[in-house]
Order: structure tokens, then C-alpha cells, then sequence
């Protein structure tokens, strides 16, 4: 957000000086033709020196206060003591200035600013992916995850329980032992065991902390099942997960 911010004011920046420079470039042509004249009136005493020239300028085509310092229109009051070709200028200034260079700039503003807060983000899973401690503390979570609801499915009426009630039972399960993890590292992942897992939020929740895509989960085991054997095991498992995390990489197909 910060960095989407900081994008917006630097392109915010550019726009005011590409803002400045055509006004500038009309003011010194009024200023060259009707500086001069500033004693005479009828709006020309607006144009007097250039910085009042771009001032007024400015007002008219920017800010939407095209008035003498009696309140009357300047270019309405030069068109008709001077001519309309000024007049002309000013519509032609107005609708560059109001059709071109506005909707260009707002049109790049949300570009850049969009852009440096997705570049953010970008740079923030970067960050994560490449953070093994991260990724080893949530793969441990869910091997802890899958060893209690497969200690679960050890009893046949519990597969029948409510997905609150099923929940339940795997939150109350205490964390593992040294004498489970012989256990848990020799357990076989079945396409029906893989499936119920799936019944589990906590389980999608965790592959999603892993950054495995939504549409990876779905058929998650059949990409994992590189040998077609039917099963996986927990250490095969990290593994793919570990190549399916963000985008695909040309070393992900090769390997």
C-alpha cells in the first residue's frame, strides 16, 4: 500500500510539469502578443508579464476561474477587443489540456500506482517462498495435521462424525511424540486418505500458508503421484508441495 502510494506521488509529480510546460508554451504567446497591451485593458492586463501570463492560464484551463479582478471573462473580453483567433487558442488549450493530457495522466497515475502495489506484493511472497523457516515450521504443522487425522480414521465410526465433530476430534489429539514420528514418516497418503483431508479447512488453510494455488489442491495427489503407484508418502509429499509452491518454473517441468 505504502509503495502503491509512493508510486501515485511520483507519477503525481510528473504530471504537474507535464501540466506546466504546454501552459507555459501558450502563456508566453500571450504574453508576446498581448503583453504589450496590458495598459488598454479588456482582459490584456492579465497577460502583463509572463508569470502572470501562466497564472492566468493556469486558472483558466486548471483551476476553472477565467476572471478579470472585476469578475469578468478574460478571453470573452481579449476575443472581442483583440480578436477571436484568441479566443480560438483558448478552446483549442482547454480541450488539449481537458481530453488529452488529463485523462492521459489519470489514466497513468492508476497505471503506476496499481503497479508499485502489485510489484509489492510480488516481492512479499518472493520473500516468503524463499524463507525456509517459514516453509519448514508449516510443513511441520502439517504433517502434524495429517498424523492426527489419520490417528482419527484409526476408528471407522469417527469417518461418519459431522465435519464440527471431526474438527473436534483432531484439535483435541495431543501434539506428537518422538515414538509418532517413526510412524508418520512411514505413512502411506491413499487417493481415498487424500480426499478426506480435503473435508478438513484446516488442511486447505495450510496449503494455502504453503502457497500451493486453490486450483493445485484439487488434483494435488495425482500430481504428486509421479510413479503411479497409488500412494505417496509424507516425505514425497513436502516435497511437491515444496516444487507447486508460486509460480511455475522451468526447473518444476524439467525435473
Amino acid at each position: 500500500m505504502i509503495n502503491g502510494a509512493i508510486g501515485g506521488v511520483r507519477t503525481l509529480i510528473c504530471s504537474l510539469a507535464l501540466i506546466a510546460i504546454p501552459l507555459y508554451a501558450v502563456a508566453l504567446v500571450m504574453r508576446e502578443s498581448l503583453g504589450r497591451l496590458a495598459d488598454q485593458g479588456s482582459g490584456a492586463e492579465t497577460f502583463g508579464t509572463l508569470p502572470m501570463a501562466w497564472f492566468t492560464m493556469f486558472r483558466c484551463t486548471v483551476a476553472g476561474d477565467c476572471t478579470t479582478a472585476e469578475g469578468r471573462p478574460v478571453f470573452l473580453l481579449v476575443s472581442e477587443k483583440y480578436g477571436w483567433a484568441y479566443g480560438l487558442l483558448f478552446c483549442l488549450s482547454t480541450i488539449i489540456m481537458s481530453f488529452g493530457m488529463y485523462n492521459t495522466i489519470a489514466a497513468i497515475f492508476v497505471e503506476n500506482t496499481l503497479a508499485a502495489a502489485r510489484c509489492n506484493t510480488v516481492l512479499q511472497k518472493r520473500q516468503r517462498l524463499l524463507d525456509r523457516k517459514i516453509f519448514s515450521e508449516k510443513a511441520a504443522e502439517l504433517i502434524q495435521f495429517m498424523w492426527g487425522v489419520h490417528q482419527l480414521r484409526k476408528d471407522d465410526y469417527r469417518e461418519h462424525l459431522d465435519p464440527q465433530q471431526r474438527r473436534e476430534l483432531v484439535q483435541s489429539l495431543a501434539p506428537m511424540e518422538e515414538a509418532d514420528l517413526h510412524e508418520a514418516a512411514n505413512l502411506q497418503i491413499t487417493p481415498c486418505f487424500f480426499e478426506f483431508l480435503l473435508q478438513f479447512r484446516e488442511f486447505k488453510v495450510l496449503l494455502e500458508e504453503l502457497d500451493v494455488a486453490d486450483e493445485d489442491q484439487v488434483d494435488m495427489f495425482d500430481t504428486l503421484d509421479v510413479d503411479g503407484t497409488g500412494t505417496i508418502d509424507i516425505e514425497a509429499m513436502i516435497v511437491g508441495i515444496a516444487r507447486l509452491r508460486g509460480e511455475t518454473r522451468r526447473a518444476d517441468i524439467i525435473g
